[in-house]
């Protein structure tokens, strides 16, 4: 059932078996509990990184004291746009950010926060990605290319350089992580639903269900269950994709 193209799905299932597959299965499916370690909705096209290590976040100690104000509250609300123009925001603010940490945080926890990323890449890196979605593993080679720059930079003494990093090997598993996933996708769901033509060939059973998966969706992204708002997400474009 896996695409390993792209997060989206590539051929469409037909409407009955996938309705049939929705009501066995989200009951069941919706405990934090995943049978693939490491990932949140592993069985589904939208599986998400859950690591359990800290990830770098901007400002000083992860709290905003000593930073740059403004690039920090931009950076925090690059996470609430769609996937692609939060990380277009958040490229744009790497210096700045870098610069920042460099003058308020010591060179001994540069090298613990590379050494973090290090470990959580590595922790990724143990998971079967070629059975999971590409959008999946290029976050991780994006981590780890990063973690690479990361460590060069920390070697020349470029530590505002290092710390750009940094931040953003720690943004690209964040970016694939069940939050980011979870708010991206379900966000893409209600634009689409917005967006549908008034000559399209859904019945209204059948949209209803999609509605009422994403209104879900929505719901548990609202209580951080990002686990049952990935597998209500993913029913919902399951349904879309079968009369699409």
């Amino acid at each position: 059932m896996r695409s390993r193209s792209s997060p989206s799905r590539t051929r469409a299932p037909r409407m009955g078996l996938v309705f049939v597959a929705l009501v066995a299965l989200v009951g069941c499916r919706d405990s934090p509990t995943d049978p693939m370690s490491g990932l949140v909705a592993g069985e589904t096209d939208l599986a998400a990184l859950a690591l359990e290590l800290p990830l770098l976040r901007p400002g000083n100690a992860g709290s905003a004291e000593g930073a740059d104000p403004d690039a920090v509250s931009s950076w925090r609300d690059s996470w609430r746009e769609p996937t692609l123009e939060g990380r277009r925001i958040r490229q744009g603010l790497y210096t700045r950010l870098g610069e920042h940490l460099a003058a308020t945080r010591s060179p001994a926890e540069l090298d613990t926060e590379v050494g973090l990323l290090g470990a959580a890449v590595r922790r990724a890196g143990g998971l079967d990605l070629d059975s999971l979605p590409t959008f999946l593993s290029a976050g991780v080679e994006r981590a780890r290319d990063a973690q690479r720059r990361a460590r060069r930079h920390v070697a020349e003494e470029a530590y505002g350089t290092a710390w750009a990093a940094a931040l953003a090997g720690a943004d690209a598993l964040r970016e694939v992580g069940p939050e980011a996933v979870a708010r991206s996708v379900v966000l893409e769901l209600e634009e689409r639903l917005r967006r549908l033509p008034a000559a399209h060939s859904y019945s209204d059973t059948e949209l209803e269900r999609v509605r009422h998966l994403v209104r879900g969706g929505r719901h548990a992204v609202e209580e951080a269950d990002w686990g049952r708002a990935l597998r209500r997400a993913f029913y919902a474009r399951e349904l879309l994709a079968g009369n699409g």
